[in-house]
């Protein structure tokens, strides 16, 4: 998502006559534009063969993040995590719905661990 450099309204982008792109400003009293070029595209690349527990597991504020949820009773695989004995403080993200696997990370060890509906870990 990007912004205007001028008002801060959102681009958008947009099929020119000539058959190029342009991003350009939603304001219509403002005239920034910006070409579509290799080092400014508007479309990405998405590959679903990915494992997204990878991708979560190397974003250093997941356990930051408020709005996903926490558990104080689950129990850290982590035998050296401070938690050990007392109340935990565990972030989850549900990766596959279908099958109910979820990815858990400790918020004081920063492990990370995903478990399926069965019980499984890895």
């Amino acid at each position: 998502m990007k912004f205007c450099k001028l008002c801060d309204n959102f681009l958008y982008d947009m099929v020119e006559k000539d058959g190029g792109m342009v991003i350009k400003c939603r304001k219509t009293e403002c005239t920034y534009e910006e070409s579509v070029t290799k080092e400014n595209p508007v479309v990405y690349e998405r590959n679903f063969d990915v494992d997204t527990s990878v991708q979560l597991s190397i974003n250093p504020y997941l356990k930051y993040d408020m709005t996903l949820p926490r558990f104080s009773t689950m129990v850290c695989p982590n035998r050296a995590c401070a938690t050990r004995g007392k109340e935990s403080d565990i972030v989850g993200v549900k990766l596959d719905a279908i099958n109910v696997v979820w990815m858990y990370q400790c918020a004081v060890c920063d492990s990370m661990w995903k478990q399926s509906a069965n019980g499984a870990k890895s």
